[in-house]
């Protein structure tokens, strides 16, 4: 019997060496779930209307309590996740 599917969003905890880490208020049960983000700055920022964005997950950083992501910039942007899973 699989247990209920967990479904949780939130910001990025840290930015650091072109990776946001998106810290899950609920651990899963396994590193078989899916997260999606996108990025958030504001009108202010240096780089705001260039390319800022989000490349894909670096699976070599993820456990069941959180997910890294790779940006496109050292510093930018934070993140907005959703994650859906066991």
């Amino acid at each position: 019997m699989q247990s209920a599917t967990v479904k949780q969003w939130g910001n990025s905890a840290s930015l650091s060496g072109y990776v946001a880490v998106c810290i899950f208020p609920i651990s899963f049960t396994t590193t078989d779930y899916t997260a999606v983000a996108t990025g958030v700055m504001s009108a202010a920022d240096a780089t705001f209307g260039k390319e800022n964005y989000v490349n894909n997950i670096l699976w070599d950083f993820t456990s069941e309590s959180q997910v890294a992501f790779r940006l496109s910039h050292l510093d930018r942007p934070t993140l907005r996740y959703i994650a859906i899973g066991f």
